[in-house]
C-alpha cells in the first residue's frame, strides 16, 4: 500500500504554474509564515485581538527555531496562566480564518489545476488500488483534487474514509470542521457568532472538548452546529512540536493505524516531521522494511526531513529528491516508485542520495 504525507509545503507548492519563493498574497503559507504581515490577513488580526501581544515572537522566529518552538514555549506558559492559554484559544480561531482567507483565491488563481491534482491522477495511472493520504493541512486542496479526479465529494465526516481508492486522515483539523465543546457558561448557540466566539475564548481554560466533529459549508468561525444545538470550536491543532494528541476523529485516527500496517511505500511531500506525535506512530504501526520518497522544496530541506526522521528511529530505506512537489510531478521522476511494483523487499535502514 502507497501512503502519501502532506504538509504545508505542498500547499504552498501546490500551483504549478507560479514558481515557489514568488510572494503571492492567497499563496497558502508555510508554518512559519502564518502570522506574516500580509494585507490578507490583517482583518483576522484584528477580528481576534486577544494574542496581539504574541505576534511580534511569531513574526520573528530566530533563525535556529521554527513557530512550533516558540508556539511551545506559549503552550507551556499556559499551563499556570489561563490569560496564555486564552491567547492560544484565539491564536486557533485566527489560524481557521486566514486558511480560509487564502484558499478561496488560490484555487481561482489556478482553476483547480494543482500538483495535489496532478498526482491523484498519477497515483491512479500508476496502478494503485488502495491508498493512504494524510495531510497535516487545514485547506481543502486536496479533497478538491481527489472531488475532480474522482467525482466522490466529501459531504459527512466519514467520507474521508471512502473516496474511491483513496482514504484521507486531516490529522490536525481543518479549516471547514469544527469540535464539539460542553460547559460554556451563559452563551446559548442560537446568539451571533461574534458573541459565542468571544466567550469560547475567554473561557476557553475552563471549556472540555469532545471527540465530535462536525463539517460547515459555512465562513470562519465555525462555532455552532445550528441544527442540533452544540456550540463548537475551530476544528484546527496549533502548531506544536510537543503536542501528543491529533485533531481528528477517533474513528479516522484507528483506520489509520489499520491501514498503516500494509503500507510498503511512503512518499513525503513538503512535511518537515516535525509532529513527533505522528513520527511515533508511524514508528509503531509500519511494518518493515519499506520505502520513503521524500520531497521537500530542495535538496538541503529534504535533507533536514531525512535527519528528523532518522534522528526519532524511523528506519526505513530512504530516496531523497532535490526536487519542488511541482517539479516532481512535472518532471515524472516519482513514477516509479508510485508503481505498486515497487513493493518488492529491500533493505532496511539504506539512505539513497541525491
Amino acid at each position: 500500500m502507497l501512503l502519501v504525507i502532506f504538509g504545508a509545503g505542498a500547499s504552498y507548492d501546490s500551483d504549478p504554474s507560479h514558481q515557489v519563493g514568488v510572494r503571492i498574497e492567497a499563496r497558502p503559507p508555510l508554518a512559519n509564515s502564518l502570522f506574516e504581515n500580509r494585507e490578507l490577513f490583517r482583518p483576522e488580526l484584528r477580528r481576534f485581538p486577544q494574542f496581539g501581544a504574541l505576534v511580534p515572537f511569531l513574526r520573528n522566529i530566530p533563525k535556529n527555531e521554527s513557530l512550533e518552538d516558540v508556539l511551545d514555549r506559549f503552550h507551556t506558559e499556559g499551563i499556570e496562566d489561563p490569560h496564555r492559554r486564552r491567547q492560544l484559544a484565539a491564536v486557533r480561531f485566527y489560524i481557521q480564518a486566514v486558511i480560509h482567507a487564502c484558499e478561496g483565491p488560490w484555487r481561482s488563481m489556478h482553476d483547480d489545476v494543482t500538483c495535489y491534482r496532478v498526482l491523484i491522477d498519477q497515483i491512479r495511472h500508476a496502478g494503485n488500488q488502495e491508498v493512504s493520504l494524510v495531510t497535516f493541512n487545514y485547506d481543502r486542496l486536496l479533497e478538491a483534487a481527489i472531488g475532480l479526479e474522482t467525482g466522490r465529494q466529501v459531504k459527512a465526516i466519514d467520507d474521508y474514509l471512502a473516496l474511491e481508492r483513496y482514504s484521507v486522515y486531516k490529522v490536525h483539523g481543518s479549516v471547514n470542521w469544527g469540535r464539539a465543546v460542553t460547559n460554556l457558561k451563559d452563551t446559548p448557540s442560537r446568539l451571533p457568532e461574534d458573541q459565542i466566539t468571544q466567550a469560547l475564548i475567554q473561557q476557553a481554560s475552563e471549556l472540555t472538548y469532545l471527540d465530535e466533529y462536525y463539517l460547515s459549508d459555512d465562513p470562519p468561525p465555525i462555532v455552532r452546529h445550528a441544527e442540533e444545538r452544540i456550540v463548537l470550536v475551530p476544528a484546527v491543532a496549533v502548531p506544536l512540536k510537543t503536542k501528543d494528541a491529533f485533531e481528528c476523529p477517533p474513528v479516522h485516527l484507528a483506520a489509520l493505524r489499520t491501514q498503516l500496517k500494509r503500507v510498503r511505500r511512503v512518499l513525503v511531500i513538503g512535511w518537515r516531521g516535525f509532529d513527533y506525535h505522528f513520527v511515533d506512530l508511524l514508528k509503531t504501526h509500519l511494518p518493515r522494511p519499506f520505502r520513503v520518497q521524500i520531497v521537500c522544496g530542495g535538496a538541503e530541506d529534504a535533507k533536514a526531513v531525512l535527519s528528523t526522521l532518522m534522528q526519532r528511529g524511523l528506519d526505513g530505506h530512504y530516496e531523497v529528491l532535490g526536487t519542488t512537489f511541482s517539479e516532481y510531478v512535472i518532471s515524472g521522476i516519482g513514477k516509479p516508485f508510485l508503481s505498486p511494483d515497487a513493493d518488492d523487499p529491500i533493505l532496511t535502514g539504506a539512505v539513497t542520495p541525491i
